[in-house]
């Protein structure tokens, strides 16, 4: 049932549906990396959290929507930009490297 990332240690999981205004901040400093969707990303939930020193870890993709966060993460510049994956291999790389706090 585990994926890739259960198998290196990797268990806990913030979801943007679950993040309400109200707790949201709190939520995400929580978190030690924000992984985005592939289908259709979401840009400035991946930029507040980086803004607040969370790795977001994005991939983008053919259409306009799988852009957007790396988009977001590029015009942040500094650091930002280094959590934008190349492909599925970097991305997954990216996100074990977050989640271990490097």
């Amino acid at each position: 049932r585990g994926g890739a990332l259960d198998r290196e240690g990797g268990s806990r999981r913030v979801l943007p549906a679950q993040v309400d205004g109200v707790d949201a901040e709190g939520k995400v400093a929580a978190s030690d990396v924000v992984l985005d969707a592939l289908a259709a990303s979401n840009g400035p939930f991946l930029a507040y959290a980086a803004q607040l020193g969370v790795p977001a870890v994005t991939l983008p993709g053919e259409n306009f929507a799988s852009r957007s966060a790396a988009e977001h993460l590029i015009a942040l510049g500094g650091g930002a930009a280094l959590w934008v994956a190349r492909d599925l291999w970097d991305l997954h790389r990216s996100a074990v490297l977050a989640a271990a706090g490097g």
